[in-house]
């Protein structure tokens, strides 16, 4: 079939609750040991694609998961699972993994002891919760698969990122630098899925911009702007009205090249004197505080939706006018690497601890640029490695100074940080996109982009798109350009392989992208091992008893709703409950937002039919929020929307209550309820008082 007409693929999509849990565990992506998840705002989805060609011989499952990282860990339970179910159909090689990067999800869930070193270590009810979130949505995408189109389109979009070391990005070579206009990369590449009838199906994008608009003060799991992309998108394009996570249509806001990207538009500033200037290199002020970053909105709540607006707004624009079908086959290619004996063995430079402007480091004296180290740190950096610290790592490594030398801590049964890596090749049609297991910069994704493109080029393939998906598989940082090691911004201390990573990534892609192209076979390498028995935790299973034989802890509502409000105000009610880890443990009935009837901490039902209650908002909306702090208090927030019909509504919590009895523990639901309220255009004081 030729070009104009496409190809017909066999196409699947599906989507699964993988928030994790909501309460006590320290969050993945600041590492602020201070952040820990208290409530929710919206919840974590996984939402999977399955693209095949007709004759069904090499299909490829995409998983776009709202996460911090992807876990090694996580992808080889799930690959197991998938064989045990479906055989061979899913393996290694055709499972691409990749996160959103929002860094408001709870952690405990990597396989590797460097990413848990401010929290509470590792926590298995994480792991099991984006597993089996990864595992659903793979199971609906499988019986969903019907024959569709494919179809291509590109758009720019403006005002939704900034660099955030443009300093190191100028390190780059000025004939380099002028081939592009920004110093950020604005393009969106998408991917339009229907049925043959031209039914909506789903979408994939990918689009350069960290997940950091909700800053590290909060406490409230969200799916970040790419969340509230993908929520919009949903609610769009799905055939019928329904809750998050049961929509038609599924949304895959996917990150190209981020590193050195943020959605914190307004750039850096002093927040002790508005009047001081931001040093380019070391990101401090005059009076050494750390600058940080926001905007473009009011706060971190307004940000996030304006970012990820932007992002639903471009890419529906693509979405409503792409016309290029994808024809030709659906490929892919996989290879395990160990990255530490092409390039260095892992490690961590002192600019690493500052932190970036979208987020400051934990420990005092640390600033960005640090490419000295320091005497006073040079004794912890010996005690945190054991010994000290090599002359060929550090040579290796130069010119950063070494905090922590994670590759001579890895021990047999005790493993520091990964140094098996997987890159991945993956075509669809005249469409290639290669996996990069971290975060590269800008113009490291510019030039891995430009190497894959003349790899295809020197072969006879022209015309065709190359994307990067960036955070893939698994975790090793970042990736900068070796002019851009060399200042040692956060990125480039965080570049963990030394500073020929990206030359060493960009061969191993163009390697694989090559083979693909030919058709040749890969050597699949030696993969990671499962290391989930050596991984320690320091939280319990779950919080303290409730309940102790036949006395409970009192539960019911402490402050109840006003009578009425407006369009526009927020409802509130503050709850004396339990805490929602109690949900996490495996006896526990689970809170799903995929079930019919949502099971999730909070609900807002509507009366209709004059005597039916309807669950129009639950605790993955965009307009609620679900708080829990200790003491055992819980509190429900909505914020009516403007246009919100007036009528009657009340507020459901639901939560579980550890029991003792005897020697036994069990887990009892509970169920408590608002009074019922009213939105309405006019409050009239005489029936709709404060204390009615």
């Amino acid at each position: 079939m030729n070009q104009e007409q496409g190809d017909v693929y066999k196409i699947g999509r599906g989507m699964a609750d993988c928030t994790g849990p909501v309460a006590d565990i320290t969050m993945m992506g600041y590492a602020t040991a201070s952040q820990n998840t208290g409530g929710i705002h919206t919840r974590l989805y996984c939402r999977a694609f399955i693209l095949a060609d007709q004759n069904n011989s090499r299909p490829i499952v995409i998983v776009s998961m709202e996460v911090a990282l992807v876990s090694q860990l996580v992808k080889i339970k799930v690959v197991e699972t998938l064989r045990r179910v479906y055989g061979g159909v899913y393996t290694d090689e055709n499972v691409l993994l990749t996160s959103t990067h929002t860094h408001s999800g709870p952690g405990g869930y990597m396989q590797y002891k460097a990413f848990h070193h401010n929290s509470n270590g590792f926590y298995k009810p994480t792991v099991n919760a984006q597993v089996n979130g990864v595992l659903e949505s793979i199971y609906a995408a499988h019986s969903s698969i019907v024959d569709g189109y494919i179809y291509h389109g590109r758009a720019t979009l403006l005002d939704a990122s900034i660099n955030r070391s443009p300093v190191a990005y100028m390190e780059n070579p000025q004939w380099e630098r002028s081939r592009y206009d920004r110093d950020v990369d604005t393009t969106m590449t998408l991917l339009k899925l229907t049925d043959t009838m031209g039914t909506a199906l789903g979408m994939i994008n990918w689009f350069s911009v960290h997940a950091t608009s909700m800053n590290n003060g909060n406490h409230l799991i969200s799916s970040d702007n790419k969340g509230i992309a993908a929520l919009l998108a949903e609610q769009h394009y799905s055939t019928h009205q329904h809750l998050p996570g049961q929509g038609s249509f599924v949304a895959g806001f996917l990150q190209g090249a981020l590193g050195d990207v943020s959605p914190n538009t307004d750039g850096p500033t002093c927040n002790n004197n508005v009047n001081d200037t931001c040093d380019i290199i070391t990101n401090t002020c005059s009076d050494g505080e750390a600058c940080s970053a926001s905007g473009p909105g009011s706060d971190m709540f307004e940000s996030t939706y304006i970012v990820g607006e932007k992002q639903f707004i471009t890419a529906k624009s693509i979405f409503d006018s792409a016309s290029h079908k994808l024809s030709g086959p659906i490929d892919y290619r996989l290879q395990y690497v160990n990255i530490s004996a092409l390039a260095c063995r892992p490690a961590l430079g002192y600019s690493s601890a500052a932190g970036t402007m979208d987020g400051v480091g934990d420990v005092a004296n640390f600033h960005q640029g640090d490419i000295h180290g320091s005497g006073t740190f040079r004794f912890v950096t010996t005690l945190l490695n054991g010994r000290e610290v090599s002359d060929d790592f550090t040579q290796c490594q130069s010119p950063k100074p070494i905090l922590v030398a994670l590759g001579q801590m890895n021990r047999r049964f005790l493993k520091w940080y990964p140094e098996i890596l997987d890159f991945q090749a993956i075509k669809i049609g005249q469409f290639y996109t290669v996996t990069v297991p971290g975060e590269p910069t800008t113009m490291a994704g510019r030039r891995i982009q430009a190497s894959i493109k003349n790899t295809l080029s020197e072969l006879g393939i022209r015309d065709d798109d190359v994307v990067i998906t960036a955070l893939a598989n698994s975790y090793a940082h970042y990736v900068t350009t070796p002019q851009e090691y060399q200042i040692q911004r956060y990125e480039g201390a965080s570049t963990m392989y030394g500073p020929n990573t990206l030359t060493v990534i960009q061969k191993l892609l163009q390697n694989i992208t090559e083979h693909l192209a030919l058709g040749l076979p890969v050597d699949l390498g030696i993969p990671p091992q499962n290391q989930e028995n050596q991984q320690i935790s320091y939280l319990y299973a779950s919080p303290a008893y409730d309940c102790w034989f036949s006395y409970c802890n009192s539960i019911g509502v402490t402050t109840d709703v006003n009578a009425a409000y407006l369009p526009g105000d927020t409802a509130t009610i503050v709850f004396k409950g339990s805490n929602p880890r109690n949900a996490d443990n495996k006896n526990a009935r689970l809170f799903r937002g995929t079930d019919t009837i949502p099971t999730t901490f909070l609900e807002v039902q509507e009366l209709a039919d004059g005597d039916t209650w309807k669950t129009i908002l639950t605790d993955s909306n965009w307009e609620t929020k679900f708080s829990y702090t200790s003491g055992r208090v819980v509190t429900l927030n909505w914020s009516i929307p403007a246009n919100q019909r007036t009528g009657t509504y009340k507020f459901i919590h639901r939560g579980m209550q550890k029991v003792l009895y005897w020697f036994n523990t069990y887990f009892k639901s509970y169920t408590l309820e608002s009074r019922t309220f009213y939105v309405t255009r006019k409050l009239w004081p005489s029936t709709f008082s404060e204390t009615e």
